[in-house]
């Protein structure tokens, strides 16, 4: 009938995994929603900080259970910063605790461009200052009591972030001193080709030059000063195929070197041949995303796929990573969502 009465004729259902802005909703105050999978041997937590749980006034369920929009109601409500902070998930870590899980992701909390056309900076992925906390997110005193308390707990404590590029109103997009810290390419054209990757801008982002040594250094230096600033256990690294393999090798030996062999760096590159993400674990990345393994399971389980094939994928994986183990097998993240 909810369907029928908007005029749809076709309608996709799924489980949303973020909770959505409704202006006519009743706010659960500093509830953060959570997005679960399996790390190694960690459950692990991905907090979207800058999201408050809601009660769809429709049907009088939360928000992150299942629910159904259409899609212009979707992008609306999906884009938007409604309130979520660090203090919301201070308050929720025995709930946190309770579900098994026994580390925390953060989405960015780097400082973010606010608002983008009718996109809110939301997710962290716009950082217009690489040293401070978004101010809706909360403080760096507030992300150090986060990361005490967790360990109090038994729950570590990982922070994504973006190394690629920087959002368009960051100082340095006008700053003729800086016009060799980034890419001029425009927008990649050649995804096959690793120059337009590694140079090209990802949703017309302005694209860092890693490959430039006082980026590199920068970028470095600015890691380094989270891990002590914070006592954080690892970084979520995004986009790992966009930056030269150069800059992880160096990155991740400064790193380790900094923090020492169980800091966490794990990597996202949404490739499906385990071929491709062999490399990073050769330069010192403790872990990647399983995405090979992703995909299979996808065509096993959703798409009626032979089991088959699900093995044989096991199979070469377990053979072709260095540390099998130790990669992230998911099957569900905020990218598939």
């Amino acid at each position: 009938d909810y369907f029928k009465k908007k005029g749809m004729r076709t309608a996709s259902l799924g489980t949303m995994t973020r909770a959505m802005k409704e202006p006519d909703g009743r706010t659960i105050p500093k509830e953060t929603h959570i997005h679960a999978g399996r790390m190694c041997d960690t459950y692990g937590l991905f907090a979207v900080p800058g999201f408050k749980q809601k009660i769809c006034p429709t049907s009088g369920v939360l928000l992150n259970q299942l629910f159904w929009v259409t899609m212009m109601e979707l992008i609306e409500q999906y884009m938007k910063l409604t309130g979520g902070d660090i203090p919301g998930i201070i308050e929720k870590l025995d709930y946190i605790k309770g579900l098994g899980a026994t580390c925390i992701w953060l989405t960015p909390v780097l400082d973010n461009q606010t608002e983008f056309l009718n996109s809110e900076g939301y997710h962290g992925y716009w950082p217009i200052d690489f040293y401070k906390v978004d101010e809706h997110l909360g403080d760096i005193k507030k992300l150090k009591e986060l990361v005490k308390k967790a360990h109090k707990k038994g729950l570590k404590v990982i922070l994504d972030l973006p190394l690629n590029h920087i959002a368009w109103e960051h100082p340095w997009v006008r700053d003729p001193e800086k016009k060799d810290w980034l890419h001029h390419k425009g927008e990649i054209k050649d995804w096959n080709d690793p120059e337009w990757l590694e140079k090209g801008s990802l949703f017309g982002l302005p694209d860092l030059a890693q490959e430039n040594p006082q980026v590199a250094n920068y970028l470095i230096e600015m890691a380094k000063w989270w891990i002590d600033n914070t006592g954080i256990d690892g970084f979520r690294l995004d986009a790992v195929k966009h930056i030269p393999p150069k800059f992880w090798q160096d990155f991740c030996r400064a790193i380790k070197e900094k923090a020492g062999p169980d800091f966490l760096l794990i990597g996202e590159d949404m490739h499906g041949d385990p071929k491709h993400l062999t490399t990073y674990q050769k330069v010192r990345m403790t872990s990647l995303f399983d995405m090979p393994l992703y995909f299979t399971l996808v065509d096993t389980f959703a798409r009626e796929g032979d089991m088959k094939l699900l093995a044989a994928r096991i199979k070469e994986t377990n053979e072709l990573y260095d540390n099998p183990s130790e990669m992230s097998a998911i099957l569900d993240n905020h990218d598939f969502s």
